[in-house]
């Protein structure tokens, strides 16, 4: 439990599409976050009776995050030389601060932008808010399950698996946790990963774990959150319920004066059928859900 399942696409790390060539995908933001017509949801039966259903992986290529085409912004938060700080942290940053993203929408003071990617037939997701909290607060609030309940309509059940770390400054932890469908007609989803929470400085080298709990009134800190799917034995799929598939997801603070700038990542592959309708309600739900974050971590 814990270890990443090397046999899931990597966003990181080069690998050769097989085939050789990429797919075409819709360019357009506003209309949908599924791809076109080759998508592989629609060929699949609303019980999750798919590759995906049975822990298979899927058959899109692994393809790297920092392709020619989509390289880190030129200000982006970087890791320092020789950084290791996990696969879960590691490609969240990486996607997060990637380029070639497109807004869909600035609604209620959160941003939201989607673009395509070639490892998953579904748009990845940004959101971008700020919070009148420090990062000491969001800290304790993703670390609360009651609060994460709260916070989450469609979250149905979360429980820790195994944990590895826990410190002051850093959590390792195996997570399962089931969501309820976003519309009438499909299953429910669950998924097993692997969160990492960290404390970090930004140095003139990049990004390094903190060492003190100074970290916490630290102009140069920033709070990482993110998870991605891995096996467990002791949470195998369930009949009715579609195992889905995390790439990345995640969440990365910084302070700014009395508030925090807070950036949510999000790519998944939901794995059996889901209409684009359920795609779109699910990131809407995300969007909402970063308000109500806003307004808990606020009072």
């Amino acid at each position: 439990a814990g270890a990443l399942d090397r046999s899931f696409p990597t966003l990181l790390h080069p690998a050769t599409p097989e085939g050789g060539g990429r797919h075409r995908w819709d360019q357009d933001p506003t209309r949908g976050l599924m791809s076109p017509a080759s998508s592989r949801a629609s060929s699949m039966d609303a019980e999750g009776n798919s590759r995906g259903r049975s822990g298979s992986p899927p058959s899109q290529p692994a393809t790297p995050l920092d392709r020619p085409d989509s390289p880190p912004a030129s200000d982006a938060l970087c890791l320092s030389p020789g950084c290791d700080v996990g696969d879960s942290v590691q490609e969240t940053l990486a996607l997060a601060t990637s380029n070639g993203w497109q807004k869909v929408s600035n609604s209620g003071g959160v941003l939201y932008e989607a673009k395509t990617v070639p490892w998953a037939a579904i748009k990845a997701v940004r959101f971008t808010v700020t919070i009148r909290c420090t990062l000491k607060a969001l800290w304790e609030f993703l670390g609360d399950p009651e609060q994460l309940m709260k916070l989450d309509p469609m979250l149905e059940t979360i429980d820790r698996l195994s944990t590895t770390e826990s410190t002051d400054l850093s959590e390792t932890y195996t997570a399962y946790s089931v969501f309820k469908a976003p519309v009438i007609g499909v299953s429910k989803r669950d998924f097993v990963t692997n969160v990492r929470c960290i404390w970090m400085q930004n140095t003139p080298e990049g990004l390094i774990p903190a060492t003190a709990d100074t970290v916490f009134a630290d102009p140069s800190a920033v709070l990482i959150n993110a998870a991605r799917s891995v096996e467990d034995k002791s949470r195998p799929p369930t009949k009715g319920i579609v195992r889905g598939q995390s790439f990345a997801f995640g969440y990365i603070a910084s302070p700014a004066g009395d508030s925090i700038n807070l950036v949510q990542v999000l790519s998944i592959d939901p794995q059996g059928w889901l209409p684009p309708a359920a795609i779109n309600a699910s990131n809407t739900i995300q969007m909402d859900k970063l308000k109500t974050m806003r307004k808990m971590l606020e009072k």
